[in-house]
């Protein structure tokens, strides 16, 4: 059952909830980070396949290794979104910048960070590495916009409506369990059924160490998928156990 509190209360002796950031419930915002991670960086990935040359084998790679950098960049933006909203969510408007600002720091930090070390690798086994003064700054920025701060605000700004959302409503401990649990389940689901959707029907050639890279990203893909199926399983199952009575 979900209750909506007022700043009047509700009934008699009913006290408003003035602190949304003392309820506040980390579970929330790590699995939909995690969720909405998938698609955003999932995007990016589909962007690159249909965008960069590879080998034929190879050319949807992008796709498996950005859904599941989507699903551990997503957790890191949610943790740090509830971070930051346990600090400075006193209401539900400051709770919601709170969360858009923590979780556009966790999503885009590795990113960043990964972007300042230096060009990419290459794509391509025989390309020549990227000089690093065609990467810096112009088209280390145009990078970093694309495919770091866009999925990162994208992911931010779910978080920002679920903890503004969460700080004007009130859901049981269960139904956060369950709720998150099945979250996790749906990516989970996703994450082993795309590399079947991605696979390349072609007949793959050899070309020295880079015969068939797009194995080594399904197994990425299926990890990604066991730990969230492992996730996803445990919440439900603590939602639905009679004695749960502890944190979502």
């Amino acid at each position: 059952m979900i209750q909506r509190f007022h700043s009047a209360g509700v009934g008699r002796g009913a006290q408003p909830i003035t602190g949304p950031a003392r309820r506040f419930r980390p579970g929330v915002l790590s699995s939909v980070g995690a969720t909405v991670g998938v698609v955003a960086w999932g995007s990016v990935g589909v962007w690159r396949a249909g965008h960069e040359d590879n080998n034929p084998w190879n050319q949807t790679n992008p796709i498996a290794y950005g859904a599941s950098k989507g699903i551990i960049l997503g957790t890191l933006a949610g943790l740090f979104a509830a971070l930051v909203v346990r600090r400075l969510g006193r209401t539900p408007l400051r709770a919601a910048a709170a969360a858009f600002a923590g979780g556009l720091l966790g999503g885009a930090l590795l990113g960043t960070l990964r972007g300042l070390r230096g060009p990419p690798d290459p794509i391509l086994y025989f390309m020549d590495p990227m000089p690093d003064e065609q990467w810096y700054w112009s088209l280390m920025l145009q990078h970093w916009a694309a495919r770091t701060i866009l999925p990162a605000v994208a992911c931010a700004v779910a978080l920002a409506v679920v903890a503004w959302s969460s700080s004007r409503w009130l859901w049981r401990p269960r139904q956060i369990a369950v709720s998150t649990g099945l979250l996790w389940l749906a990516v989970s689901l996703g994450m082993f059924v795309l590399p079947s959707v991605i696979a390349y029907d072609g007949t793959i050639e050899g070309n020295g160490e880079h015969v068939n890279e797009s194995a080594i990203a399904a197994l990425t893909a299926w990890l990604m998928a066991l730990i969230a199926l492992i996730v996803g399983v445990v919440r439900v199952a603590f939602g639905l156990s009679p004695r749960r009575r502890g944190r979502g």
